[in-house]
């Protein structure tokens, strides 16, 4: 059974790179979405197993969309520091 998984990006090129790599995966992107706003309205009928979201994004950013999302974890890349939290 695959996973499912939403992209948040406001870039298009962005949401098709990330279909491309995870096309042959167990990972099936299931929704794309351009704007946090946007994410946290089909977060619940998408139900996904994982979110990547971009961090700056026109109206709400992807950091402000997390926390008022249901969210267990939120880890994002630093280009200096690594993997966070």
């Amino acid at each position: 059974m695959s996973k499912k998984v939403m992209v948040v990006d406001d870039s298009r090129i962005v949401q098709l790179q990330l279909q491309k790599i995870l096309s042959d995966t167990e990972y099936e992107v299931v929704a794309c979405c351009q704007s946090g706003e946007e994410a946290l309205e089909q977060f619940d009928q998408v139900q996904p197993d994982l979110v990547t979201m971009d961090i700056i994004m026109p109206g709400m950013d992807g950091l402000e969309a997390a926390r008022g999302s249901k969210v267990v974890s939120v880890r994002f890349k630093d280009k200096s520091h690594g993997w966070s939290h």
